[in-house]
């Protein structure tokens, strides 16, 4: 099992758990931590734990680091919240893969801290809905080779032709 710590503060930190909870995996544990708790509906116990505290506290994070997490991430609505959020994970366990919802354009060394812009994230998915603008199958299956169907836009070259004759890579 997987151990997955997410601390959230805000709307976004709140929806991403709700969609978290409502995702099915039996692999991973979540670890949630809130400065406010909230109630979130058909909540496996088995599979979260939800804990309220301010997550910029070094002493209770610190605690709560002893165990091994894969990973953290971070979305919450202040930015120096985040940044000292960050500084404290980093002076616990400096290897973390930390994975952080980016509002700020903020910049980082650290190999091991991904910035995801939040802004970026939305301007993509937009584009999908763009006519004759070519749509990128992504979140499909467990990512290997296992799409079913696909949206092709009005007009490609890839509408009449049979899967079989579309040159594939095999064994990648």
């Amino acid at each position: 099992m997987k151990k997955i710590l997410i601390i959230s503060d805000g709307r976004a930190g709140e929806h991403f758990i709700q969609r978290v909870v409502e995702t099915y995996t039996s692999e991973n544990i979540y670890y949630v931590i809130q400065p406010k708790a909230k109630e979130y509906e058909d909540v496996n116990p088995a599979r979260f734990k939800f804990y309220e505290f301010d997550p910029t506290s070094f002493y209770k994070l610190s605690n709560l680091l002893k165990m091994e997490f894969v990973q953290v991430i971070i979305a919450m609505d202040s930015q120096l919240d985040v940044e000292n959020t960050i500084k404290n994970i980093k002076l616990v366990k400096k290897h973390l893969r930390v994975i952080v919802l980016n509002k700020w354009n903020m910049e980082n060394e650290d190999p091991n801290v991904v910035l995801v812009n939040s802004n970026e994230l939305l301007a993509s998915r937009l584009l999908d809905y763009l006519p004759n603008v070519p749509v990128i199958a992504q979140n499909v299956g467990i990512g290997e080779g296992e799409i079913m169907e696909v949206l092709v836009p009005f007009g490609s070259s890839f509408v009449y032709r049979h899967i079989g004759v579309i040159e594939q890579k095999i064994g990648v």
